[in-house]
């Protein structure tokens, strides 16, 4: 069977999931990328902040390196968690109660 006939066969319980599962992502990835463009405001504030007390600007701040490696790192294990909820939902035995898609 192909993906497209597991999502035409999806009952209205599990389509409801998947559409929360969807939602509760693109939270998750607004949030992602609200941190990004915070940690890209603090790299230009550093390096105007050099600039402005005449110190050497640097081509790369650890903390700000570190700071998207941790970044980074967290966005995969949202992927993952993410993709292993929808998978759940999938795998659901073909007539899922309310409380087994909750627990997903």
């Amino acid at each position: 069977m192909t993906l497209v006939d597991q999502i035409r066969r999806l009952t209205p319980n599990q389509q409801k999931a998947l559409r929360a599962i969807d939602c509760e992502e693109q939270n998750a990835v607004a949030l992602e990328n609200l941190e990004e463009e915070h940690l890209a405001a603090e790299e230009a504030y550093l390096r105007r902040k050099d600039r402005l007390l005449g110190r050497e600007v640097a081509e790369v701040y650890a903390e700000i390196e570190a700071a998207r490696a941790v970044l980074a790192t967290a966005i995969r294990q949202r992927q993952e968690r993410f993709e292993a909820r929808r998978l759940a939902v999938f795998h659901v035995q073909d007539h899922p109660s309310a409380s087994q898609l909750e627990l997903i």
